[in-house]
């Protein structure tokens, strides 16, 4: 028995370590080969200063400082390459990996742990000596334990049929080794990886604490458990401000616990205050540990608005949600549809098969992986209604329960089958409703159809460059060869261009737009350049309104322009005097629309050229308050009222929010200039043509507003004047 038990050890340990290596390969794969984005950026210039200046930075935004400062030290070990950066967060994929094949397996030692001394007493006679009839003397009992007690024949075993007992462990590992999320976010200078390490580490510390055991541990030990527990805690806290809803679940389960073991167990009252005790002092630890942070975590928090934004509805929410967990974000939408399906048919089917053939108790387990799957869930979804910002990485942290449900709902090896441990002795109940062979053969098929979904995910997450990260190098470089010295390169974000830009000639820095300061800082920065060159990226909200292009080509003429992944370059030849400037006077106007917003003012070219675009210059106020985002259409007509060119824009304040979000009491918010360039078809014929302008709902169906106390042709659109075109 020892040789087989220390092979089945080598086994279960070999594949274990077979399926690290697997995890190590593909998170090592093309590891530098994508630019440096945004985030990452974010990252490396707040792990660029002091560790002291690291917790209140004004760039911390709604961030909480650990992996900032962890990153600060790595970076000080191992230097700032591609690969260096991301392998730290490699490390703590790998970790969770780890623990989570640790987990799954604690988990089925704790489904198949007898439940008490006798039980296993009691089991242990009845494979040594023939079960007493108590109708039946002892005289006439069978003496050999394999015949049946009502017959008195020997009891015809039929030969097992094949089936398939995969290791909860073992699976559990393997799809998180091919999630293609996990891999993902191996792969960037990020938190995630490592939040989701400390909130399974939590967990699992949690779980070990409260059901590990048949009955709670030494005090000493118990003690240690509960340490770890609270420093896991914390440690994930200082690394994600959501942890808290990884603590809202676990509260749950602390409270679960306490009632399960009063009413259930019928643990007397001094033991559930003993109990009760070590709640509490776990979450007082945990509070003290997190009290340097909080005052600032609270600033941070709630201070935190993006009025532009709205809740997602909860099927876009969960099946967004779903498929990133899942066959991941890079996936085109039809596979996704058919990869997300078969995944949830997956753990649907397996557990069905559990609920068919396991005992009882492991409904407890399940019970545990769902809450914590679920429950934060909800809650985010609820915080989402009040503070919309929407991402399903941030609640990563969940998605360890996710591979744990996967993991043990398609073994067969939990819950009182005992084929693969023969060193163990069969201690559940006798089960009267055990499924035929075909129903557990299905756990292969249903194995391999989630396996070759995450495969298929995880290709596309390496093949499929339309989800590849934003080409910042690309652009860089590029920039090196284009620009000259005196050029001048604007950029309308932050990060990462301080990564790359050491090769770009031309100075080149972020600038930030103020539409009521952007033509003197351009009249400043960009006096006897020769060329201005503005990048943008596609997730920048820094000039919405398009202040810079309308300064550029107002002051001097449009050059050229090139668009790569995630960004998009222009550029303009400046004359030796450029001047930038905004109208200097708008004409007054009181064009109404809906009786709620007004048209006060505006500018325009009253004559172009048929190669330039058409310049305006519009003020709004807002008449009252109003839950609808509006749109502004300029649009230009001939004189037989044919249109021939349109621009719409949503409707912004000097924060840049939507009218929904303007304040009627305060003029700094609910007023704007907004500015238009309007391109003209290269085929415009010279002649006289009509300027006007149409305010309509942001949203489907899209209704206008209509003309109120204004003269128009079709009491919408407000006339603005007459433009030529030479």
């Amino acid at each position: 028995m020892s040789s087989t038990i220390s092979r089945m050890t080598i086994r279960r340990y070999g594949l274990a370590l077979l399926i690290l290596w697997l995890a190590f390969g593909l998170r090592l794969y093309r590891l530098e080969a994508q630019s440096i984005w945004w985030d990452e950026g974010h990252s490396l210039f707040v792990a660029g200063h002091s560790l002291t200046d690291i917790p209140t930075l004004p760039a911390m935004d709604v961030h909480p400082p650990a992996y900032f400062a962890l990153l600060h030290l790595w970076i000080a070990l191992t230097g700032q390459s591609e690969f260096t950066l991301r392998y730290l967060s490699v490390i703590f994929s790998l970790l969770t990996l780890a623990l989570l094949w640790r987990f799954a397996a604690s988990l089925q030692t704790a489904a198949n742990r007898p439940r008490s001394n006798e039980q296993l007493t009691m089991n242990k006679e009845q494979l040594t000596k023939p079960p007493l009839h108590p109708s039946v003397p002892p005289s006439l009992q069978p003496s050999n334990p394999s015949t049946s007690l009502r017959t008195g024949f020997p009891t015809v075993h039929p030969s097992p049929l094949p089936s398939f007992h995969p290791s909860p462990a073992l699976l559990t590992t393997l799809f998180a080794a091919l999630s293609p999320m996990y891999v993902a976010y191996a792969q960037e200078v990020r938190s995630y990886a490592l939040v989701t390490f400390l909130a399974l580490a939590s967990t699992y510390l949690q779980w070990r604490l409260l059901f590990a055991g048949r009955r709670l541990d030494s005090p000493p030990k118990q003690g240690a458990w509960l340490i770890l527990y609270t420093v896991a805690t914390a440690a994930s806290l200082y690394t994600h401000y959501f942890t808290l809803f990884l603590l809202l679940f676990q509260n749950l389960i602390w409270l679960l616990w306490l009632l399960r073991g009063h009413f259930k167990r019928g643990y007397p009252l001094k033991t559930t205050l003993a109990h009760a005790g070590l709640w509490l002092a776990s979450q007082i630890g945990i509070l003290l540990l997190f009290m340097p942070q909080i005052l600032l975590a609270w600033r941070q928090v709630s201070s935190y608005a993006n009025p532009n934004l709205s809740p997602p509805p909860l099927l876009d929410f969960l099946s967004r949600s779903w498929q990133a967990y899942t066959v991941g974000l890079t996936l085109d939408p039809e596979p996704a549809r058919w990869g997300m399906g078969l995944i949830f048919a997956g753990l649907a089917l397996g557990w069905l098969i559990h609920c068919l053939s396991a005992p009882r108790r492991y409904a407890w387990p399940f019970a545990l992986l769902s809450l914590w799957l679920m429950e934060p869930l909800l809650a985010y979804f609820i915080v989402l209604q009040r503070q919309p910002s929407f991402e399903p990485r941030y609640l990563m942290l969940v998605t360890p329960a996710l591979f744990l449900l996967l993991g043990l709902g398609l073994s067969g090896n939990v819950g009182g089958n005992r084929q693969n441990a023969p060193d163990q002795i069969a201690l559940s109940r006798p089960r009267s409703h055990v499924p035929g062979p075909s129903l557990a053969l299905l756990r292969l098929p249903l194995i391999i159809i989630v396996t070759a979904v995450l495969i298929v995910g995880l290709n596309h997450y390496f093949t499929n460059p339309a989800y590849f990260k934003d080409d910042s190098a690309g652009v860089a470089a590029w920039l090196a060869e284009k620009t000259r010295a005196n050029d001048l390169v604007l950029v309308d974000v932050p990060h990462p261009f301080h990564y790359y830009a050491q090769d770009i000639p031309a100075p080149t820095h972020y600038l930030f737009v103020d539409i009521h300061t952007a033509a003197e800082t351009l009249n400043r920065e960009a006096a006897s350049r020769d060329r201005l060159f503005w990048v943008t990226w596609r997730g920048s909200d820094t000039d919405p309104r398009g202040v810079i292009p309308f300064l550029a080509e107002k002051a001097g003429r449009w050059a050229g322009s090139r668009d790569f992944r995630g960004y998009h370059v222009a550029w303009y030849d400046l004359p030796a005097e450029a001047h930038f400037s905004l109208p200097d006077q708008l004409t007054p106007a009181q064009a109404t629309f809906g009786e709620a917003l007004r048209l006060d003012g505006y500018a325009f070219s009253p004559t172009v050229g048929p190669n330039e675009p058409v310049w305006a210059t519009l003020h709004f106020t807002l008449l009252r308050e109003t839950q609808t985002n509006y749109k502004v259409s300029l649009r230009l007509r001939d004189e037989a009222g044919s249109q021939i060119a349109q621009i719409d824009r949503d409707l912004l304040n000097d924060r840049h929010v939507r009218t929904a979000a303007w304040s009627v009491d305060d003029p700094a918010l609910n007023q704007a200039i907004n500015v238009y360039l309007l391109p003209l078809p290269l085929d415009t014929p010279p002649g006289r043509y009509r300027l006007e302008v149409v305010v309509y709902n942001a949203e489907p169906p899209y209704p206008s507003e209509g003309l109120s106390r204004h003269p128009s042709d079709d009491g919408i659109g407000a006339i603005l004047g007459y433009i030529m075109v030479d």
